[in-house]
């Protein structure tokens, strides 16, 4: 029997792509409590709050949600690996980065992607199979 499921509803959305969302509900639904999500500082919230300090999601990836976004599009849309993918980032971004900091970001997006990966292919996977099992048990 599965004894853990995580659900994650954003999970997988680009927070990019859900903060656009966020701000267009805000004003087509005239919604101006959705500011406070615009607002505040994207954080998993695993650390105690220590003199006010919010921990930050960007801090602690080392990269911004920004960023994390053309990762993640160049990962899954252009289906590139690591050297692909510095390469591409080498022409796009030599101006705000030595090859060096973009190698040391790409590593870094990889070893995450790699890591976290069993959760995108096993937890919806695992959830089915639970209940097929709970259901056609003896």
């Amino acid at each position: 029997m599965l004894t853990q499921t995580k659900i994650n509803p954003i999970g997988s959305i680009s927070k990019v792509d859900l903060r656009r969302f966020i701000l267009w509900a805000e004003t087509a639904f005239d919604l101006p409590v959705l500011q406070e999500f615009i607002d505040a500082t994207p954080s998993a919230e695993l650390i105690p709050i220590n003199n006010g300090s919010i921990q930050s999601d960007e801090e602690e990836m080392g990269m911004t949600y920004e960023e994390l976004s053309i990762f993640g599009r160049l990962r899954k849309e252009e289906n590139l690996g690591p050297y692909s993918m510095f390469c591409k980032l080498l022409t796009v971004w030599k101006e705000k980065w030595s090859a060096r900091e973009i190698a040391e970001k790409v590593k870094k997006f990889h070893y995450r992607y790699y890591i976290n990966r069993h959760s995108k292919c096993f937890g919806v996977n695992m959830t089915l199979l639970n209940n097929h099992l709970q259901k056609h048990s003896w």
